[in-house]
């Protein structure tokens, strides 16, 4: 599935390429992160929930019908032929504290059993095998933090296409958006970054995937 997805992949690291990551030796935890990564992760939502949530996201007359849940986890970042977890840069977690920096950095590969990633730059990338005519809605949780004040968000895109868009982190540490359907299916991938216009970093959990 990793070669399907290479000249996907090539765009979207060159479209962060502009980004510069500093050595991961270099970041310094602040207190607010540290209870951050000691903190668990977010509860995650039921079905009921979700598609709650996305017939309110999307403004439409009745919720949909989620016909499957795509989960996809540091810890577990293959579901068997359909979806794939990946990262560019950033640093696993495997504890209450960052892993030894900088891994993997640049790396296209995470390796089973982490925790959790954590994102001051870089991107996670998610990439799908999608059935034809089905939209999918990702709902991940991640806790998001900004030195500069607000509330920071996370940019997607995805391809192919030129879709995307920056969303907001909920109260409960949820972000959702939905990737529009391919009418002849096939791969597609999503990357997400955190917004750029903020000094902001994320603790990155995982995403529930939904077809609908």
């Amino acid at each position: 599935m990793r070669l399907l997805f290479a000249a996907a992949l090539s765009l979207v690291a060159a479209a962060a390429s502009a980004q510069s990551v500093a050595p991961a030796s270099a970041r310094v935890q602040t207190p607010v992160m540290a209870a951050i990564h000691i903190g668990p992760p977010p509860p995650i939502y039921s079905p009921q929930q979700r598609a709650l949530s996305i017939q309110r996201l999307l403004h439409l007359g009745s919720a949909p019908t989620l016909t499957q849940t795509i989960t996809l986890e540091p810890r577990s970042p293959f579901f068997a032929g359909q979806a794939e977890l990946d990262m560019i840069g950033g640093d696993v977690v495997s504890g209450p504290m960052p892993g030894p920096p900088g891994t993997p950095s640049g790396s296209y590969a995470i390796a089973s059993g982490l925790d959790r990633i954590y994102i001051p730059n870089g991107m996670i990338v998610i990439k799908i095998n999608a059935s034809p005519g089905k939209r999918y809605a990702f709902d991940c949780s991640a806790y998001l933090w900004s030195s500069a004040g607000g509330t920071p968000g996370v940019t997607y895109t995805i391809l192919p296409g030129h879709g995307g868009g920056t969303v907001s982190e909920g109260s409960d540490q949820h972000f959702l958006f939905v990737m529009d359907s391919l009418p002849s299916g096939g791969h597609a991938s999503v990357a997400m970054t955190l917004n750029t216009t903020q000094s902001a970093e994320m603790v990155f959990y995982g995403c529930q995937i939904s077809p609908f």
